[in-house]
């Protein structure tokens, strides 16, 4: 799996682990703006016209994004070596 793709997988788990949470406050297409965004390392001003949230929202959810996609990695290393 390239980085890329594994990128992607980290992002989608955790969008949809976010989308179905009880507090979320955002529409899918603003996920997934937000999530392109982040993907194609567009400005968080950018970002932030395209998903309808404010500058500094962005920059959280880059924030928690890229969290995410390093605990997912932490995740799948931990998986690989116990086999």
């Amino acid at each position: 799996m390239s980085q890329r793709q594994f990128e992607k997988e980290a992002l989608k788990r955790y969008a949809n682990y976010q989308i179905r949470h009880p507090d979320n406050t955002m529409t899918p297409e603003q996920w997934v703006a937000l999530l392109n965004c982040y993907l194609k390392r567009e400005p968080l001003l950018r970002c932030a016209e395209k998903a309808r949230i404010s500058e500094a929202q962005a920059a959280m959810w880059y924030c928690h994004f890229s969290l995410a996609v390093s605990a997912y990695a932490i995740r799948q290393t931990r998986r690989k070596y116990r086999a």
